[in-house]
């Protein structure tokens, strides 16, 4: 099995239309407890591809705080490398915080 092949993409995707634009977006991570317990740190590969332009890879970790209290903690950071069919390509940095109190 080719899985750079678009033809292979559609069938992994479950498309049947044959000119219907084809991805697979898929997230793989693994949390552990950390801090006595209070939050959930998940380290993750994130990995989207399209047969029309682009492959995505994303390497990241997300902490998110499993205690409620009167306050609230959530972080999101990733980074990555987007790859253009024409061959170019470019980094990627993403960081998404949430602070409540």
């Amino acid at each position: 099995m080719n899985l750079n092949s678009t033809q292979t993409y559609g069938a992994l995707a479950g498309f049947g239309n044959a000119g219907a634009s084809k991805s697979i977006d898929t997230q793989i991570g693994y949390g552990m407890l950390v801090a006595n317990e209070r939050f959930l740190l998940t380290p993750f590969v994130d990995l989207g591809i399209s047969d029309s332009d682009r492959r995505e890879t994303l390497l990241g970790i997300t902490l998110q705080q499993l205690v409620e209290g009167t306050t609230s903690l959530d972080v999101n950071l990733a980074l990555g490398r987007v790859e253009e069919r024409t061959g170019a390509s470019s980094g990627k940095i993403g960081l998404n915080a949430s602070l409540r109190f």
